[in-house]
């Protein structure tokens, strides 16, 4: 089997999501072949799928959102891009790609080129997703974006299998419903804090914006005030921080799941992986609300469903209150850990489709 893997480079977290159910599938199809098209960077997925041999194939194959910085989008610039790219999209020659390589079944996390390329080669499809960016462009008071809409409605409907993750955006009749999907640790929490040198008394927060630079305006006065070690993930251009603060690059030598489950608590915005990955871990979550992107609400809603995380708005964190709320978060117990993990029904989902057709 050759399995084809489309993935939106919209952040990371599809990516990651995208890794959670391909380790699993691998794990039930050894001699599984994959083959990624993407611009998420190869590492990423070297990082998150050790010793799984995949061919990497840098295609752009979606837009979703430009973002002016991790909590806000550029509509303007979204239609500009969405016009370009849908102009120029390469569905013929992507089809023909997949045929040459005898590829058996195409994969799309939300990137709705796959769909197209998979239907015009004859090969079945799935699409993996808790939104679509159908369902998001319609969010927005804005004509060209819901253009872009119809057109893409239509694509999402090419799939042969629909997997929706828990927290869903748009439950659907005929779709396969799985639990939060999100990758597995490795170290440990204990293992994780003594590679991270911290004492075992010591609190610790994780800051994490999804890989996006910018949006910490508020982490120099909130650090200085609290008692309690800031690591920040992804953050490549900082200015001067207080000596609690310590910083990992996007590429770390850290697996992302095992310093989330080595905090105490972790500020970040509503990123699906983010929002998993905690949910696995059992660890309190400080989440910042993104009150203009429509897939937010939903996963608001399922963080606050899980105490003791909650939500807030993000100049919350640069007034008076925030040291008092991160204190309580940081005293309160952890949640339950252990939970299901959604990757590995989407697995078997998959390779029943796969076993339909490859005769």
């Amino acid at each position: 089997m050759r399995l084809a893997c489309f993935i939106t480079p919209h952040g990371f977290g599809h990516a990651a999501r995208s890794c959670a159910v391909l380790a699993e599938f691998k794990a039930l199809l050894p001699e599984l072949a994959i083959d990624l098209y993407t611009t998420v960077p190869e590492w990423f997925f070297a990082d998150s799928l050790p010793g799984v041999k995949f061919d990497y194939f840098p295609v752009a194959c979606d837009i979703g959102l430009v973002q002016r910085g991790p909590l806000e989008e550029d509509i303007p610039a979204s239609v500009a891009a969405l016009d370009r790219f849908w102009l120029a999209a390469p569905i013929a020659g992507l089809a023909e790609q997949l045929r040459a390589r005898q590829t058996t079944l195409v994969l799309c996390d939300i990137a709705p080129l796959g769909l197209a390329a998979a239907a015009q080669a004859g090969i079945p499809s799935v699409l993996l997703e808790n939104f679509t960016w159908e369902w998001i462009y319609r969010g927005y008071d804005n004509a060209a974006l819901h253009r872009h809409a119809d057109r893409l409605a239509a694509l999402f409907e090419l799939a042969d299998l629909r997997i929706q993750c828990t927290p869903c955006c748009q439950p659907l009749a005929g779709a396969v419903s799985v639990p939060p999907i999100s990758r597995r640790g490795r170290l440990g929490r204990e293992a994780t804090r003594r590679r991270l040198q911290l004492a075992s008394e010591e609190k610790l927060v994780l800051v994490s914006l999804g890989g996006v630079d910018g949006g910490l305006d508020f982490l120099p006065a909130l650090a200085s005030r609290t008692p309690a070690t800031f690591l920040l993930l992804g953050q490549e251009e900082l200015g001067r921080l207080p000596a609690n603060v310590r910083r990992l690059p996007k590429h770390s030598p850290f697996f992302h799941p095992d310093p989330i489950a080595a905090a105490d608590l972790v500020l970040g915005k509503t990123g699906y992986s983010t929002v998993a990955e905690v949910y696995a871990a059992g660890t309190p979550f400080l989440c910042l609300s993104r009150a203009a992107f429509r897939e937010s609400a939903v996963l608001e809603r399922f963080v606050e469903s899980n105490p003791p995380s909650r939500v807030v708005d993000g100049t919350m964190l640069s007034g008076p209150e925030a040291p008092d709320v991160v204190q309580q978060l940081l005293a309160a117990p952890a949640g339950a850990s252990m939970r299901p993990n959604g990757a590995t029904e989407a697995a078997r989902w998959i390779g029943r489709l796969h076993s339909r057709y490859k005769h």
